[in-house]
């Protein structure tokens, strides 16, 4: 299976995992546009937590020297993924 390509001018420059007023798992994702133009990036975060193996996407358009924070939304509790989670985070070109 071939990679996705990362875009150049886009930088992921944080992300977290946080609990929603529910107690599910959050990813927070911040990505920042360095380029001299508008750029259209999907922010891809998979987490793993015992059984539970997910995958959310969001599609996002920044403009130059913006930054943009996601919310991805998992079925899966803080506290499971607190306990036996994994996280990965990363930005693709579109």
């Amino acid at each position: 299976m071939a990679s996705a390509q990362r875009p150049t001018d886009v930088e992921l420059t944080g992300f977290d995992a946080v609990a929603d007023g529910d107690g599910m798992l959050v990813v927070t994702a911040t990505v920042t546009n360095e380029g001299p133009q508008n750029a259209a990036v999907q922010v891809v975060a998979h987490v793993g937590a015992g059984s539970y193996d997910g995958t959310e996407r969001e599609t996002v358009e920044i403009a130059p020297g913006e930054s943009y924070e996601c919310r991805l939304p998992f079925a899966v509790t803080y506290r499971k993924f607190e306990r036996r989670g994994a996280l990965e985070v990363d930005v693709e070109a579109v």
